[in-house]
């Protein structure tokens, strides 16, 4: 039976790693420790033991150390003159005992540690789930990062130095391939995890065989052997003994002969790796002492047969186990033998009386015996696995900074968005920030020193720029007056950490790791501070509009090891110069659409201002209006190689673009991000929607259709917040008929006439029917021709009764409908209807109800600067200039006779009507009895029409009397004719509505005012 001898204090009670120089090999002359104190030790072997010699550090050690000539040690210090806590990697020379600069640094505690045999590859991992990798290559020291599902916990490094084997909190082993990139081999399931490193829970340390053929993995059913000639499992060395044991560490011996691993139960078992039986047993006198680190002993002739193996446990004590590899029995098993050779063979069953009633169906308090349940399903209980989640998997995503890259040999993006790009390169233990704007004229160049404040995020538009570290906030004012005070700063109380920083048109937001969102203005003034009700993963403003990606706490889970986060965005107005009492204004939340198995990992604002975003699959999503995520570009579809990484800029719907919307984005070659050493040249591709068959024209003009309404209704609510433009709504209507014109023209062509139909009810313009009528009838279509021409004169019925939407969340009230008279016009109806100007394509807006304003999410509280009697005064003015009919007053309780008769017998105005000469003369009368119906006045109580010329309540019109209210508009045309006409190039019929349009874009409120004074003064001078 191996003995166990107490090896002395090693280090005080914590996490401690033993290892050797990985630059020398056997035999040993000695081998080094760290724990949690301020020293590593450095021990050999005399004839009474093991001694030690301590060299000092700098830093707290954190347990953890790998040499290679020089000793690296990870760390957590304090920063003398800022305060702020490190947590890095330093090396120390061993000969002048002096430490380096940070090799590695970590926003959170190291958590693990490497080095390679040859010394060229240092790995490290920390406890905000990243690992980082520090290589030289060609005498160039490069520098990548990875980010991963769990806490990195155990780093080995293969003898080869070309593979690392990663272990982790979520369960999982993972090989990476360490060459040009760094990839990833294979993964491996070991146990169902943990949330934290206690010292009750697995090491998951690995071990290499010398000859870097094979790989041991300890794991919850054994000790895994992974051949890496194609990195498969080989074999599981499961002892008989072990029942349920979790394997924690495995070591294997100088030359690969034994390999020991140790349980959590207290054993540790040690196999002949070239035919892995089993050599030795040694059972712990304490399970509950739990070993930290285990080892062979190194300092010993490699010739011996007989290994001694060293191990440390938790309160910092060095056990020595001697004689671990010399065969050991079972000595009950031989004692019970003998028993049995000199009584006789009795099993204890066979004795016990208990057993003996058991077996005819009596308990022991003589209770009946209990029904069984059927085989199957015992068989299916004892197949039954481990929880199928674990509060590993279920850890929230890390949050990031949308826009920004991770660090490689020292330079990263801080920000890459459509306004310009912050980079920050670290190069000789100093670090310099250069900020740079796309457009110049915005802003030159900005450079500036980064190594004392330590900038790791930041934002900019046209208004400022933010850079923030974990404990304090710096803003530089793009364009201001006071030169003296361009930037300030701002720290953040103890114990508070930035997280993410957002920049919009007048304040600057940060979240931080309390889950508050704090309001500056941005010349610095305080305005508020809110707690997010949810983590926040990632956060973009725009404008006066804060949007915040959060965690819904919601689960997909699609398989064992996949499981997806549902999110939701959290969209805020944020009022910070209004003078407003509601400086914050939260407007809606909507869930965030991604794909299958997919997440998060970017989240901006167009240049139209609408929310974008973008999965880890590379789909670009938009969110519409009326709140659903339309997908417009698959950045995948761009990728020319499985190397090659899509990387998002901005989305692209305004201005030049607002016709033909683009994305822009850059193609990362062997890399995952950008990096600015690099000279990568954005590409611009128009958006694609996933469509089906792609191939056909008439998919592409589809999709054009889709793009033009999506990108319309979004500058229709911009123009309803009085940001917008008339005439992009203007470009974007005429864009859409055009569309949709030779979408009808393809139908009527391939003979698909009900296509050609629907086509026409998708018009909505007036205009639109009527030129499709007239090719119709071009092309002998006259079915087509009727069928359109009857939906033309049953287009404003239906639009007038369909009053409820059985798809909204509430009833929408149809707007009354006020009657008037019409002057008898043997013209066409589209030439008297305003056609101009309007909000849907041409059609009239529907006035809002009181429901529905306060049901519009983007709705401020403004105050208003013009009352409400002189806005409606001046739409009066406009509506009364453009309709051609004088109407008169008349009574409204008054019946009405035979007047309304030879109205309806009267010729029709209406457009269609006048067309249809192919229809029969029935269905014509039909047709002129229905509109003369519709225009006749109803003998009940009419509403009076609104801004008509006041009379008294009984006065009967006289004929031929009424005259019209000379208006403002009516003033300024006159005057403004000729220009007019010389300006205009147009069809004539098309003069009135280029009219309306100048007076509305180029005379001011002013000019309006004035001429209004003015025709007020002429129809005074009239009524005298």
């Amino acid at each position: 039976m191996p003995e166990i001898d107490d090896g002395g204090q090693m280090h005080k009670s914590g996490f401690i790693k033993m290892v050797i120089d990985s630059n020398l090999t056997p035999p040993y002359s000695q081998f080094y420790s760290c724990g949690s104190d301020d020293s590593v030790k450095i021990w050999e072997k005399t004839a009474s033991g093991f001694v030690s010699n301590e060299f000092p550090t700098t830093g707290k050690n954190l347990g953890l150390i790998a040499v290679n000539k020089n000793i690296y040690i990870g760390e957590q210090s304090t920063d003398l003159l800022s305060g702020a806590t490190k947590h890095v990697v330093v090396c120390y020379d061993r000969n002048t005992k002096l430490a380096s600069d940070a090799y590695l640094d970590f926003s959170m505690p190291v958590s693990a540690l490497d080095v390679s045999p040859d010394g060229s590859l240092i790995v490290a991992g920390g406890e905000d789930y990243v690992l980082k990798f520090r290589r030289e290559v060609n005498k160039e020291q490069i520098r990548d990062r990875k980010d991963v599902n769990g806490l990195p916990v155990s780093i080995s490094c293969s003898p080869s130095s070309k593979f690392v084997a990663i272990s982790t909190s979520d369960g999982d082993v993972t090989i990476y391939e360490v060459s040009d990139v760094i990839s990833e081999k294979a993964s491996f399931k070991t146990n169902r995890g943990f949330n934290q490193i206690e010292n009750d829970t697995s090491r998951m340390q690995c071990a290499w065989h010398p000859t870097g053929m094979s790989l041991y993995i300890p794991s919850d059913d054994g000790v895994f052997v992974i051949a890496c000639r194609d990195w498969t499992k080989e074999k599981t060395l499961v002892p008989e003994t072990s029942s349920m044991e979790e394997f924690s560490i495995c070591a294997i011996s100088l030359e690969g002969r034994f390999l020991a691993s140790y349980t959590l139960s207290g054993n540790i078992y040690v196999h002949r790796t070239s035919t892995y039986d089993l050599t030795s047993t040694i059972n712990l006198e304490t399970p509950s002492i739990k070993v930290m680190s285990m080892m062979f002993d190194p300092l010993i002739d490699g010739s011996e047969d007989d290994y001694d193996l060293l191990f440390a446990d938790q309160f910092g004590k060095l056990s020595i186990v001697k004689n671990v590899t010399k065969p050991t029995t079972n000595e009950k098993a031989e004692e019970d033998q003998d028993l049995d050779d000199f009584f006789g063979a009795i099993s204890d069953e066979e004795e016990d009386i208990g057993k003996i009633k058991q077996n005819y169906g009596f308990s022991q308090r003589k209770e009946p015996p209990a029904p069984k349940l059927p085989p199957e399903v015992l068989e299916s209980l004892g197949k039954l696995k481990q929880p199928l989640l674990t509060a590993t998997k279920t850890r929230l995503l890390k949050p990031f900074v949308s826009g920004s890259a991770p660090e490689k040999n020292g330079e990263r993006y801080l920000k890459w968005n459509a306004i310009g790009m912050i980079k920050n390169f670290d190069a000789e233990g100093s670090s310099n920030l250069l900020i740079e704007f796309h457009d110049a004229s915005v802003h030159p160049e900005v450079m500036m020193d980064n190594s004392e404040s330590g900038f790791t995020m930041g934002d900019l538009n046209r208004s400022a720029i933010a850079l923030a570290s974990g404990e304090s906030l710096c803003v530089l004012i793009v364009s201001t007056f006071d030169v003296d005070s361009k930037r300030w700063s701002v720290r953040m109380p103890d114990n508070e950490e930035i997280k993410n920083v957002a920049v919009g048109s007048n304040f600057v937001a940060v979240y931080t790791n309390e889950r508050y969102v704090r309001i500056f203005t941005i010349c610095g003034i305080q305005r508020a501070v809110f707690s997010s009700d949810a983590p926040v993963i990632t956060m973009t403003a725009s404008d006066n509009f804060l949007v915040l990606a959060t965690a819904t706490g919601g689960l997909i889970v699609h398989s064992e090891d996949s499981v997806e986060h549902q999110l939701k965005a959290d969209i805020y107005r944020i009022n910070a110069l209004l003078g407003s009492p509601d400086v914050v204004q939260r407007l809606k939340s909507t869930p965030i659409a991604l794909s299958p198995e997919a997440t998060l990992s970017w989240l901006s604002f167009s240049t139209g201002g609408q929310i974008c975003t973008m999965d880890s699959d590379f789909v670009i999503r938009r969110l519409a209006p009326s709140n659903f995520w339309m997908p417009i570009f698959e950045g995948s579809g761009v990728l020319k190689s499985e190397e090659h990484t899509f990387w998002p800029i901005a989305v692209l719907d305004s201005d030049s673009h607002l016709l033909e919307p683009k994305m822009r984005y850059l193609l990362c070659k062997s890399c995952s991000f950008p990096v600015p050493s690099k000279k990568l040249v954005p590409l611009t591709d128009k958006w694609d929607l996933p469509l089906c068959d792609k191939e056909s024209g008439r998919t592409a003009l589809e999709g054009d259709l889709m793009r033009n309404e999506l990108v319309y209704s979004a500058s229709k609510l911009t123009k309803s917040l009085g940001q917008g433009n008339s005439a992009d709504i203007a470009k974007l209507a005429k864009e859409h008929l055009s569309t949709l014109l030779k979408l009808f023209s393809l139908a009527v062509n391939a003979g698909k006439e009900n296509r050609a139909h629907e086509l026409a009810s998708i018009a909505h313009t007036d205009q639109g029917i009527q030129m499709m009528c007239n090719l119709a009838a071009k092309k002998g279509r006259g079915t087509l021709k009727n069928k359109i021409e009857e939906f033309g004169l049953s287009k404003n019925e239906m639009e007038e009764n369909s009053c409820v939407n059985l798809y909204s969340e509430e009833p929408v009230l149809a707007p009354m409908k006020t009657v008037t008279l019409k002057r008898k016009s043997t013209t066409s109806q589209l030439a008297t209807k305003k056609i101009y100007d309007k909000e849907d394509y041409g059609l009239p807006p529907a006035k809002k109800t009181v429901f529905e304003e306060s049901q519009d999410l983007f709705q401020t509280q403004r105050e208003e600067s013009i009352t409400i009697r002189s806005t409606v005064n001046e739409s009066m003015e406009l509506d009364m200039s453009l309709s051609s009919p004088i109407v008169t007053a008349r009574n409204p309780f008054k019946k009405i006779g035979d007047a309304s008769q030879s109205n309806s017998s009267a010729p029709t105005d209406d457009f269609f009507a006048s067309m249809s000469f192919g229809l029969s003369n029935t269905k014509q009368q039909q047709q002129k009895a229905k509109k003369a119906g519709q225009t006749q006045p109803k003998a009940t109580q009419a509403k009076l029409p609104f801004g008509l010329p006041k009379q008294k309540e009984n006065e009967v019109p006289v004929s031929g009397i009424g005259s019209q209210k000379v208006t403002g508009f009516d003033l300024w045309r006159k005057e403004n004719e000729g220009r007019l006409k010389t300006e205009f190039d147009g069809d004539e019929s098309e003069f009135s509505t280029f009219v309306v349009t100048q007076f509305r874009k180029n005379v001011s409120k002013e000019e309006k005012q004035r001429y209004k004074e003015l025709a007020d003064s002429q129809s005074l001078s009239l009524e005298l």
